[in-house]
């Protein structure tokens, strides 16, 4: 019988033993509510650490957010998660502050400060009223544009950002404005993103508030550990579904092979490592696993400039897209960095950075002149170290 205790949580799954493969924001999201839910967890990560994605690291005294590196007030179910863990001391306010770049000057827009939006010589006055049709798209549709269940929102999804602008807005508003925002957010280009994510971050974006962990961004991911069991450095080699039960092997660095009998197993990973440890997949989800594309991230260090963000576009700086700057004085500096014809090929992953080694020398003053020092790259193995 289902009961729920004075926390919250309930004994809904009492008696269900759940494997997670991945340990990474969405592997222990997953973990940390089925628990609540009543369910024994194990989770198994092959790297020696937490986070994925979600990760800090710490060089020369500089602490590097290897993917996000600011979380936003509009990710409800983030914020709720932070709450329902006991996190929140964890947490303090970031600069909202955003530096998008035309013909030399850098516009700063306060994303919490509606008003600035409005009023920003960055877009002349027809490109702002031009605004008035995918506004208008955003309040018909505002109900199903959720973090949580986009499900509603197909009709959004019939074509790419790239695509919509050359309908409906002026070049301006898309050259200074959509297409460095969604390169700088996506790591895609906008012809390679769905238009959905257009009126997505119109619904969400201004008024939004930005904040990150005291310590680094990955003051969730290890929080949440903290409440699950975890093995790390856990290579998964297979997992297969029977009637009523799913078995999970896996192995240690010089220790035998392991088998973990479940209930269920939540498979998070990324999707083109799905099929190669659960090749009894069927069709369609098998071939969902082969579909996505992944970004590229650069990590660099060390400018003098006020805004959390700079977005600039492809037209005017070549591959260099954004630079995410100080969090709360802490010099460190986030790069979305695209390679000439392999924009989204490899994983955004720690694995990848010795792929990225050959681009440390491609930041220069002339790309952003008003910095008053050059842009001085980590290198990728000392970041791994």
């Amino acid at each position: 019988m289902d009961s729920t205790r004075t926390d919250g949580a309930t004994d809904t799954l009492a008696g269900q033993r759940v494997v997670v493969v991945g340990a990474g924001i969405s592997g222990l999201t997953s973990a940390f509510h089925l628990q609540r839910l009543g369910a024994e967890v194990l989770v198994l990560e092959k790297a020696q650490k937490v986070g994925g994605r979600m990760s800090t690291v710490e060089h020369d005294g500089f602490r590097i957010d290897t993917g996000a590196c600011f979380l936003m007030s509009c990710y409800r179910e983030m914020v709720q998660l932070i709450d329902l863990a006991g996190l929140r001391a964890q947490t303090l306010p970031t600069s909202d502050l955003l530096g998008f770049l035309r013909e030399g000057h850098i516009h700063r827009i306060h994303t919490s400060a509606r008003r600035e939006w409005a009023r920003s010589p960055l877009l002349g006055l027809r490109s702002k009223l031009a605004l008035a049709h995918p506004i208008a798209k955003v309040l018909r549709h505002h109900g199903a544009l959720r973090w949580s269940d986009l499900s509603g929102a197909g009709p959004l999804d019939s074509e790419d950002v790239a695509s919509y602008a050359r309908r409906h807005l002026p070049g301006e508003a898309f050259e200074y404005l959509f297409d460095p925002l969604h390169e700088t957010l996506n790591l895609a280009p906008s012809d390679q993103v769905s238009a959905l994510e257009l009126f997505f971050y119109l619904a969400h974006f201004p008024g939004t508030r930005f904040f990150n962990g005291r310590r680094g961004i990955d003051f969730l991911p290890r929080g949440l550990a903290a409440q699950v069991p975890v093995t790390v450095d856990a290579e998964v080699t297979s997992v297969t579904e029977r009637r009523d039960e799913v078995t999970v092997t896996w192995r240690r660095p010089g220790q035998a092979e392991r088998t973990e009998t479940a209930s269920a197993a939540v498979v998070v990973l990324p999707a083109p490592l799905v099929s190669a440890i659960h090749p009894g997949l069927s069709r369609p989800p098998a071939r969902a696993t082969t579909a996505p594309q992944y970004g590229i991230g650069v990590y660099s260090m060390v400018p003098r400039a006020t805004p959390l963000l700079i977005a600039s576009t492809l037209r005017a700086h070549g591959q260099l897209l954004d630079l995410c700057l100080r969090h709360e004085g802490l010099p460190y500096l986030y790069g979305a960095h695209h390679p000439l014809g392999d924009v989204l090929r490899r994983c955004f992953d720690a694995q990848d950075l010795d792929q990225l080694t050959a681009l440390r020398d491609t930041y220069s003053l002339e790309a952003l002149p008003h910095l008053t020092e050059p842009i001085c790259p980590v290198p990728a193995r000392s970041i791994q170290e």
